[in-house]
């Protein structure tokens, strides 16, 4: 925690934010903290096993963070917050265009899979609820693209199948994007409820 307070902005600046947004900025300081090693992690582990070209771009997509992180530090805590979502949705990308194509239907829920992972991590650093619509769009166009890209194979050869495996990961993406929105909501609501009280 410590640690976490020398990433925050001067004292002046927090201390003229809400409630809620302090708490989110709690969220967004340590989620940048722990993405941006996660991200290189994670492209130290795929490098190995001949997907250099995945991790060197997941690499390179933990700067989002670094420059999150610096935003955040000045004082830009929204911008901050929405290059943060930003590096989700490049990491989203990457692993839906450019892990590879592999012949079975299953393999499309690894975007999918992928893709609510990062909807949850978002979800931990974003401040306005607009990130979440922002991040659950981006993320729909990019699984679709990878439909009719990466994977077109597979729908030009069992259309219905895969017409069905696509509904199936949608309504799985719908309906995770949408509880993290209903949580948002609730956990903004009781927030806002405790700032009246606090106030009277």
């Amino acid at each position: 925690m410590a640690f976490a307070k020398k990433f925050y902005p001067k004292d002046e600046l927090v201390s003229k934010l809400s409630y809620r947004e302090k708490e989110k900025l709690a969220s967004l300081v340590n989620g940048n903290l722990i993405c941006v090693p996660m991200f290189f992690i994670f492209a130290a582990v795929l490098i190995p096993f001949h997907f250099a070209k995945v991790g060197i771009m997941m690499a390179i997509t933990s700067i989002a963070f670094v420059v999150s992180m610096i935003l955040t530090k000045k004082g830009h805590i929204y911008v901050g917050s929405y290059f943060a979502t930003v590096g989700f949705v490049i990491a989203t990308l990457i692993i839906a265009l450019f892990v590879g194509f592999s012949d079975t239907g299953f393999v499309f829920f690894r975007a999918t899979c992928f893709a609510c992972v990062m909807a949850n991590l978002n979800y931990q650093v974003s401040i306005k609820r607009g990130q979440l619509t922002l991040f659950m769009i981006a993320s729909f166009v990019v699984v679709l693209l990878s439909a009719f890209t990466v994977y077109k194979p597979l729908l030009i050869r069992d259309p219905m199948i895969m017409a069905i495996t696509l509904v199936v990961c949608f309504l799985g993406m719908f309906t995770a994007n949408m509880m993290l929105l209903m949580a948002e909501r609730q956990s903004s609501r009781i927030i806002n409820h405790s700032e009246n009280a606090h106030r009277s």
